[in-house]
């Protein structure tokens, strides 16, 4: 059934492989040999594995391969695997563009996101035509230049953004609240959201604007979803808190129409994050 599938899935015209069941075998063998803790589907793994096999299989990186294969399915053990020993090697490529610490865990955030998250996630296109090291240093290059354009990482508040605010909505009297202090409410949640790690700010944007399951986004970081979810909440929380203490700082407000303002907020956080964050890096 593993020759009937490989060939099933081969590039047209592929010169015939001597003893394939045979060459299969041992393909499998060393993907199991290099990554013992994956699970190997070894169906599924010969017809991934099928259309990048250009040449004799012998010569194929199959243990670069089936982490990259076993990473596009989701696999929480191999993202670990993936970030353990590729993704924290990449500080000195990231550092020629940007050598600061919180440039660099931006960067690798937004790079796990682009790898790993989706329906297609980007580490599914790797092909084994050179070192998957290599690969993943041109993409974190890629991903680092980006991250430098000018409003790349963080998006200005600007006078239509504010309008999608939750504090927009539609009671009068918060809109007319909102309009008299729009540049305090600008100011205040920017500021909250300014406070937040760079791992924060990205799972923010995750949740709100990659609309990912909670479940998708803890396989990228190899924990469950309970866990992402305690993550979101303590992080909204933070936005909130802080923002709540700015308003407070600059409003004469009393307490009630305080605490309006900020549940009129906590209802569509998300929005808000989404407008003033912009999206996670592709």
């Amino acid at each position: 059934m593993l020759v009937e599938n490989f060939l099933a899935h081969a590039p047209a015209g592929r010169p015939p492989e001597p003893q394939l069941a045979q060459a299969l075998d041992a393909l499998l063998a060393r993907a199991r040999a290099a990554w013992p803790q994956l699970h190997l589907d070894e169906i599924a793994f010969v017809e991934w594995l099928a259309p990048r096999a250009k040449g004799a299989l012998a010569t194929l990186p199959v243990d670069e391969l089936f982490l990259a294969w076993a990473c596009a399915r989701s696999d929480g053990n191999a993202a670990q695997v993936l970030d353990a020993r590729y993704l924290t090697r990449l500080g000195s490529a990231i550092g020629r563009v940007d050598p600061s610490p919180d440039f660099l865990e931006e960067v690798l955030q937004q790079l796990r996101a682009k790898l790993l998250a989706g329906a297609s996630p980007r580490i599914a296109t790797y092909d084994g035509a050179g070192p998957l090291m290599s690969w993943l240093r041109a993409a974190a290059v890629r991903t680092a230049l980006n991250a430098r354009r000018p409003g790349a990482r963080e998006v200005a508040a600007d006078d239509a953004a504010l309008e999608a605010l939750p504090l927009s909505g539609p009671d009068p009297e918060l809109a007319a609240v909102r309009g008299q202090h729009r540049a305090v409410f600008s100011e205040a949640f920017q500021a909250a959201l300014a406070t937040l790690t760079p791992r924060e700010r990205n799972l923010l944007r995750l949740q709100a604007i990659d609309a990912l399951p909670l479940g998708a986004i803890g396989r990228m970081y190899g924990v469950n979803k309970s866990t992402v979810s305690r993550w979101l909440a303590r992080v909204h929380e933070a936005v909130l808190s802080a923002t709540r203490e700015a308003l407070a700082r600059r409003l004469s407000l009393d307490e009630p129409a305080l605490e309006s303002l900020l549940r009129a907020m906590r209802s569509s956080l998300e929005l808000s994050v989404a407008r003033l964050l912009g999206p996670a890096e592709p």
